[in-house]
């Protein structure tokens, strides 16, 4: 029973990702997690990357890792994730397998709110 517990935990996990007009939400896949919400004035930077953990972030459980300044969700599946760096150099790290949904709504996002040069 405990093995299939792990197993659940390790192959089916699934982190929540939505961007909108009010910035990027994310959830995490466990029962207890909340929703956070970081608003586009506080977002310096955003796209989608490959993802290289190894070296770049600690190890930790259930796909969560922290470094010395930032955090990354990346569940066992998946080699893409939305990279956020904010204002305050805090960077976070969301693991995704389907890329290509938020580099449209990004590319989308960048045209509409195009800033005219001066």
């Amino acid at each position: 029973m405990v093995s299939v517990f792990f197993y659940y935990l390790a192959f089916f996990q699934q982190l929540t990702i939505q961007i909108d007009e009010l910035g990027v939400h994310f959830q995490a896949p466990l029962s207890w997690a909340r929703w956070q919400h970081i608003p586009w004035q506080e977002i310096d930077r955003l796209y989608v990357r490959e993802i290289a953990l190894f070296g770049e972030y600690p190890k930790g459980p259930l796909g969560m890792r922290q470094g010395p300044n930032g955090f990354a969700y990346v569940p066992m599946m998946g080699l893409f994730g939305l990279q956020i760096e904010k204002t305050t150099g805090v960077r976070y790290l969301l693991g995704t397998q389907q890329p290509d949904p938020p580099r449209a709504y990004l590319l989308n996002r960048q045209a509409t709110n195009a800033v005219s040069a001066a």
